[in-house]
């Protein structure tokens, strides 16, 4: 009888439960990971081209920042 309990008690089933969650997390997780590419494939060259003109005003326009 005490084996028909523990074979049918909630225990397993959050035991089972939490290997699928952790799966869920994995699949979020790369998904975010492709989205933020994404975003950066499509944003990063303005991204880069405001900062460079920002760097540019910033310390005369010479770029590079070496000697004068």
């Amino acid at each position: 009888m005490l084996n028909i309990v523990e074979k049918y008690s909630t225990t397993e089933v959050v035991e089972a439960e939490d290997g699928v969650v952790a799966i869920e997390y994995v699949i979020v997780a790369g998904a975010l990971v492709v989205a933020l590419a994404a975003l950066w494939t499509a944003f990063g060259g303005a991204l880069s081209q405001k900062l460079q003109d920002i760097v540019d005003g910033i310390g005369g326009g010479g770029g590079g920042g070496g000697t004068p």
